[in-house]
């Protein structure tokens, strides 16, 4: 469990017990297991306060596992459509990328819309893989790609 967290870029608070990462200066997350149950979430603080100012929460679910898949697309800038399933980023007005668990794979692509139509126009293969990380790699950095692009 540790080593799974390592690689998402947490941090080991308590092992099997709690985990963080440092959003910003003044914004932690956390995945803790509470009563059998992981949960995720954000707390955000004020400069000179030691309270947090606001919680933002994350995800919840029976399994670190869950929990984690949910952590790391939201950490990616995803909204997440079903858990553990479908995850989707919203590239432009008439552009949606998706990235989807279907027979027992994970894909991910992008659909262009004109307006007035509600069939897609065109569609962008951007990655297909068996493991959850190494799509939503590809799927970063696509989101990388494009943020650049529009500067």
């Amino acid at each position: 469990m540790d080593n799974k967290a390592k690689k998402a870029g947490l941090i080991v608070g308590i092992s099997g017990t709690i985990y963080l990462w440092t959003v910003s200066r003044f914004s932690n997350a956390y995945m803790e297991c509470w009563n059998g149950e992981w949960i995720a979430w954000r707390e955000s603080y004020k400069y000179g306060k030691q309270e947090s100012t606001s919680h933002k929460f994350i995800a919840r679910g029976n399994t670190f596992d869950y929990v984690l898949l949910e952590f790391k697309a939201k950490k990616a800038g995803l909204m997440v459509g079903i858990p553990g399933t479908i995850y989707l980023w919203t590239v432009s007005r008439f552009s949606n990328a998706y990235m989807e668990y279907w027979n027992g794979e994970w894909i991910a692509w992008r659909e262009s819309y004109k307006y007035g139509k509600q069939e897609s126009t065109s569609h962008k293969f951007i990655a297909r893989g068996n493991t959850f990380d190494y799509v939503l790699l590809e799927f970063k950095k696509y989101i990388d790609y494009v943020s650049r692009k529009r500067g």
